[in-house]
C-alpha cells in the first residue's frame, strides 16, 4: 500500500458574488502518495489556487472529506490543524512571500522556529538548505538584494526546512524567466524526491507538468487526467 499523505473525496467550494453563488470546486477526488509528483493544470480562473488552499487547510471546503496523513481534517481543532500543517506541509507561492526585513537565512530559519526547533538548529538547517539550492553565499542578503530566481530558491528552502511530507507549490515559476524557472523546477523536484515528499504542483507550463508522475487538469470544478 502506498503511503498516502493527502486524500480528499467530494470536495466542493463556492464563493458568493453580487450575481449569486459562484461554484469553483464541484466534487474533487484526489490521493497523493509519498514520493509522488502530481501536476495540476487548467485555464485561468478554473480554481487551481482555490484547490491548493483548500487542500492545504488555508481555506475550508463547503463539503467533502479531507485527510492529512490519515487524519480527517474536519475532526481537528484549529490549533491541531495549524500544528499538523506546520509539521507536514511546505508551501511555495508564485510571489515568494518572504519577510522583507529578514535576510535569506532568517527567512528559512523562521519556518523551523515556528515549528519549535531551537534557534541554532534552525539556522544550521537553513544554511544546509540554502547551500542545497545554490545560495550558500547569499544567506545574509535581504530579499530586496536578490533576483526573482534567488527569492524563489529561498522560498523553496523555507518550504523544505522542516522536511514536510507534502509540498504544495502554486505556480512557483510564474514570475521567473524560462531559465530561472527551469532551475527552480529542477531543485523543487530533486530535493522533494530526495526527502520522499509528495508534491502537488499547480502550473500553467506544459513543460513543467510533463515532468510530473501524474498530470491532472482542473475543469468544470473537477480533476481529470490531463
Amino acid at each position: 500500500m502506498p503511503d498516502i499523505v493527502l486524500a480528499c473525496r467530494g470536495l466542493t467550494k463556492a464563493y458568493r458574488s453580487p450575481a449569486g453563488e459562484l461554484p469553483v470546486l464541484r466534487g474533487v477526488d484526489l490521493e497523493l502518495a509519498r514520493g509522488e509528483v502530481v501536476a495540476v493544470t487548467g485555464e485561468s480562473g478554473a480554481g487551481k489556487t482555490t484547490l491548493l488552499q483548500v487542500l492545504g487547510g488555508l481555506d475550508a471546503p463547503d463539503a467533502g472529506e479531507l485527510a492529512w496523513e490519515g487524519r480527517p481534517v474536519a475532526r481537528l481543532s484549529a490549533a491541531e490543524r495549524a500544528r499538523l500543517r506546520s509539521a507536514a506541509m511546505g508551501f511555495v507561492f508564485q510571489n515568494y512571500q518572504l519577510m522583507p526585513e529578514l535576510d535569506a537565512r532568517e527567512n528559512v530559519a523562521l519556518a523551523a522556529r515556528i515549528r519549535g526547533r531551537p534557534a541554532a538548529e534552525a539556522l544550521a538547517a537553513a544554511d544546509r538548505l540554502l547551500a542545497a539550492v545554490g545560495l550558500a553565499g547569499r544567506g545574509r542578503h535581504l530579499p530586496s538584494a536578490l533576483s526573482g530566481g534567488e527569492c524563489q530558491r529561498v522560498a523553496l528552502a523555507r518550504a523544505l526546512v522542516n522536511r514536510p511530507a507534502l509540498l504544495l507549490a502554486d505556480e512557483p515559476t510564474g514570475n521567473l524567466d524560462e531559465a530561472s524557472g527551469a532551475a527552480v523546477m529542477d531543485l523543487l523536484i530533486s530535493l522533494a524526491r530526495a526527502d520522499g515528499a509528495a508534491v502537488l504542483l499547480i502550473t500553467h507550463s506544459a513543460a513543467h507538468a510533463a515532468r510530473a508522475d501524474r498530470r491532472l487538469a482542473l475543469s468544470g470544478g473537477r480533476l481529470r487526467p490531463a
